[in-house]
C-alpha cells in the first residue's frame, strides 16, 4: 500500500490594508471608532495555534475585542453570527480582487463555515 502525505497547507491569507481598513471602520456592536481588529478564529480552517485569514475580521473597539476573547459568548448575545458575516462579505470583495484572490473559492469557505458555527453552536 502506498501511503501519500497529507497535502501542503493552504497559504494564510494576507492583507496589511484590509486589516487597517478594518480597524478604521465602524465596531459592529457600539458603531464607534472601532481602532483594532478581530480575527474570527473559530470559522477559519486555519487550526489551533495560527491566525486565521485576514478575511476573516470584523472591526470592534478594545472593550469589545476583549469580550469576544474573553466572554465569547456574551459577545454574542450583542451580535448576530448574520451581522458578522453580512459584514464580511460585504467588504471583502474589493480587497479580494486587489489581491487576485478567487472568490467563488472564499464565498465557499466562508459559507462552509458559517454552516459549521451554526451547527456546532446550535446543536
Amino acid at each position: 500500500m502506498q501511503v501519500h502525505p497529507d497535502p501542503k497547507p493552504r497559504k494564510r491569507l494576507k492583507n496589511k490594508k484590509y486589516l487597517r481598513d478594518v480597524a478604521n471602520s465602524p465596531c459592529l456592536v457600539s458603531k464607534e471608532y472601532a481602532g483594532q481588529a478581530h480575527h474570527l478564529r473559530h470559522l477559519s480552517d486555519c487550526g489551533m495555534g495560527l491566525k486565521p485569514d485576514d478575511y476573516f475580521s470584523i472591526p470592534l473597539t478594545p472593550f469589545f475585542h476583549d469580550m469576544a476573547h474573553n466572554k465569547p459568548e456574551e459577545f454574542l448575545k450583542l451580535i448576530g453570527r448574520l451581522e458578522i458575516f453580512g459584514w464580511i462579505f460585504h467588504n471583502l470583495e474589493a480587497y479580494a480582487e486587489d489581491e487576485g484572490w478567487d472568490m467563488s473559492e472564499i464565498y465557499e469557505l466562508l459559507v462552509n463555515c458559517f454552516i459549521d458555527w451554526i451547527a456546532t453552536r446550535e446543536g
